[in-house]
């Protein structure tokens, strides 16, 4: 986003995708706490032709699984 809140050129978007190690034509996967600002996200990669999906629900989804280990005091632990 720039200054004003709007999308940036797709040439600036592009640039920063490369500057930050994407490659062009690789998949990407968007994520955060419930999924809505991951979807921006999403959007952004799909205007620009990214194979994308977005993990709807992120990390409040994974994380509150019971199945899903913790870290703690270095080592992995299964939740209680």
């Amino acid at each position: 986003m720039d200054k004003d809140g709007r999308f940036l050129v797709e040439a600036t978007l592009r640039a920063k995708l490369a500057e930050a190690g994407m490659k062009r034509g690789e998949p990407a996967i968007t994520h955060c706490q419930g999924g809505g600002r991951a979807s921006v996200d999403a959007f952004v990669f799909e205007r620009l032709g990214v194979p994308t999906r977005n993990y709807y629900l992120g990390s409040s989804d994974w994380g509150n699984s019971d199945d899903t280990s913790v870290e703690s005091g270095g080592e992995a632990v299964k939740k209680p």
